[in-house]
Parts: C-alpha cells; sequence; structure tokens
C-alpha cells in the first residue's frame, strides 16, 4: 500500500469510527508508528484530521459540535430573529449562497417568494424545503453528506461551489 491509499484509509477508519489510534493503525496497516504519525502531521495539515496524544479524529466530528436535530431546539426564537434580520439584507440579489445548520435554514424559510431567486446550498434540508415551499430555483452541491449537519462537504462541493458567480452569502458559523 503506498502512503496515498494509506492515508485515504486513515481519513476512511477516522470518520467511520469518530477517532483513530497511532498504535492500532501502525499495527492494522503494518508500518511504524513514526509512519503513522508522518501520516497524521501531513492529513492534519490538509485540514482532514485534528491530532491528539496519540491518536487524530476528523475535523467535521468535532466533539464539541452538536448535531442538526440538537440545534433545532435551542435558541429557536433568536434564529427566527437573526433569520428574518438576514433576510433583510437581501437587496437585488438574484442568485445566493445559503450554508448547512439551521439558522441558514430558517434564512431560506424566510425568503420571498414573490421574486425570482436562485439558491445554491450544501443543505440537503433547506434544498429540500425549498424545492417544496418557494418557486426558487435551488442548486444543490455535490459530495460527501455528513450525518451530523446532513450536508455536503469535501473538495467536490468546494469545486462546485467556486463556479459561481453569487450576488450574496449566508453563512453559518
Amino acid at each position: 500500500m503506498n502512503a496515498d491509499e494509506r492515508q485515504h484509509q486513515i481519513v476512511a477508519l477516522a470518520r467511520r469510527q469518530g477517532e483513530v489510534d497511532v498504535a492500532k493503525l501502525s499495527a492494522e496497516l503494518t508500518v511504524s508508528a513514526e509512519t503513522i504519525r508522518r501520516d497524521l502531521r501531513l492529513l492534519e495539515k490538509h485540514g482532514l484530521l485534528r491530532r491528539t496524544h496519540g491518536g487524530a479524529y476528523p475535523v467535521e466530528t468535532a466533539k464539541f459540535e452538536t448535531d442538526l436535530a440538537m440545534r433545532t431546539t435551542r435558541g429557536v426564537p433568536e434564529k427566527r430573529r437573526i433569520a428574518a434580520a438576514a433576510v433583510g439584507l437581501l437587496g437585488d440579489a438574484e442568485t445566493i449562497f445559503i450554508d448547512e445548520g439551521f439558522t441558514p435554514q430558517l434564512i431560506a424559510e424566510a425568503l420571498p417568494t414573490d421574486r425570482p431567486l436562485t439558491v445554491v446550498t450544501a443543505s440537503l434540508n433547506t434544498a429540500a424545503w425549498l424545492s417544496t415551499n418557494s418557486p426558487a430555483t435551488v442548486l444543490l452541491l455535490g459530495g460527501r453528506v455528513r450525518g451530523r449537519t446532513l450536508a455536503t462537504v469535501d473538495h467536490w462541493a468546494s469545486t462546485m461551489l467556486a463556479g459561481f458567480v453569487l450576488d450574496l452569502a449566508f453563512v453559518g458559523a
């Protein structure tokens, strides 16, 4: 197995298991612990993993991050006010990006329905809601779907997004 294949396997294991251990990876992939540590450093540099003492975990499953279901139950009145204020900034924009997350989803739900809009999104929930409840043209970014947020991620989504000319972006943080 070459280095690229090994690193791909490390990332896949980390995503599937939630974390990886240097000693276990070393034994499973039949390479030295130092080789695994070098791989983890490189994968962290590329933004795919976050290293810990003796292992790593995938960036997109950081332990502090709540899932979409949890986000729909906290601070909903405040999030609705944020969404209303954000839609107030729409101006003459015709092509917009709406990020993943619950607050951006509320922005989508608050969009006007009396004018033509094209909405680009990585959020499966936002795309589904707009497709059935709005006259907007909806463009869903492709890529791997994160179970935690129900959004497309990784280089496919980034590459596709880079090809659009957007008037406005609503980005959750």
